[in-house]
């Protein structure tokens, strides 16, 4: 379901005077422009519609400045500018403190509003009567120039985030395919990558986001439907199983890094030194060769998800198939026996 923006203010000149008016745009443009920190997804609508207001805020300064009383066609203008702006800041809200996934996968939908912003704020620069007010030159080209932008754009879908859309749903259905190879089976260094591109790097990150997917599911169960409800789910098991599968593995990883190094100086000790007491190293089991026992120097995963010696792979296979051969004989000879 897309993000509910807040309906359009209908302010009056008599309820608002001229000086209120260009406070409360000044203000609201301020708190858009000095965004902290711009999200990563929608970002490049979000940059571009931030660029757009810091430009109308010099327009509002300057005519502030100038103290003048304001046609009242300038006035409508400004009124429908300031809910233009209103809504800017209410989605980008969104777009900052919703999740990232749930944004990236609808991310044509959001696309959409700031679209049908744009164009509102093309509407509201048709009145502007740029002649009537006393401004600097500079600015006056400045707001022509936007207002013929604003009228041009077609579309403001962002590729690389469809891209990166497609990328996500596609290793969500390679996971749930019917092909035995890749069913129940995810590309975690894929998902990895994508989560990175949209800023999601630390277990915290992974967390904040669980987070922010599970309040969406509570704010879209009663609009949004199952179907809505049961996609938000899926992205809820993705990144609780992704943040498993990476960070887990990886702290494994460097946990068994700082035990070579430790066992490394070790040998050394051990070799260069042989008449120096030193400590026994206990080698955990999981560090050990399921077939030699030994210390595993460089680790090979085969199907099974078991670890074995990276020296013993090439004899695994002919020392496995020897033991069952050996079995399939002595089975057979005890099987001409009871003949």
């Amino acid at each position: 379901m897309d993000v509910t923006l807040p309906p359009p203010i209908m302010v009056s000149s008599g309820l608002l005077p001229t000086g209120s008016l260009l406070e409360s745009l000044i203000q609201i443009s301020n708190e858009v422009t000095t965004l902290d920190r711009i999200p990563v997804t929608q970002y490049k609508n979000v940059s571009t519609m931030v660029r757009r207001i810091k430009l109308l805020s010099s327009l509002f300064e300057e005519i502030q400045e100038t103290n003048s009383q304001l046609p009242p066609s300038s006035i409508l203008c400004l009124t429908e500018l300031y809910s233009v702006i209103r809504r800017v800041k209410s989605l980008m809200q969104t777009c900052k403190q919703g999740s990232r996934l749930w944004n990236l996968v609808r991310s044509e939908g959001v696309s959409n509003q700031f679209y049908v912003i744009v164009k509102e704020m093309s509407r509201a620069l048709d009145i502007l009567p740029l002649s009537l007010l006393k401004i600097t030159v500079d600015t006056r080209e400045q707001v022509e120039l936007l207002h013929k932008q604003v009228k041009r754009v077609d579309s403001l879908v962002d590729d690389k985030e469809i891209q990166r859309r497609d990328e996500l749903v596609q290793v969500m259905m390679s996971s749930s395919s019917k092909s035995s190879k890749s069913k129940g089976v995810i590309d975690f260094e894929k998902v990895k990558v994508i989560m990175a591109q949209i800023g999601l790097k630390t277990p915290i990150d992974y967390e904040e986001e669980i987070s922010k997917l599970e309040a969406e599911v509570e704010k879209q169960a009663g609009t949004g439907g199952l179907i809505v409800v049961s996609n938000i789910n899926n992205l809820i098991s993705l990144v609780s199983l992704s943040k498993s599968m990476v960070f887990d593995k990886e702290e494994q990883k460097t946990a068994k890094d700082e035990f070579m190094d430790t066992y490394s100086q070790h040998q050394h000790q051990q070799h260069h030194y042989p008449s120096t007491q030193s400590t026994v190293i206990n080698i955990p089991d999981e560090y050990r060769c399921p077939i030699s026992l030994d210390l595993m120097q460089v680790g090979l995963f085969i199907e099974s998800n078991i670890e074995f010696h990276e020296l013993l792979e090439s004899n695994f296979f002919n020392i496995f198939f020897s033991f069952a051969r050996m079995i399939t004989n002595q089975f057979d000879s005890n099987s001409e026996k009871i003949d």
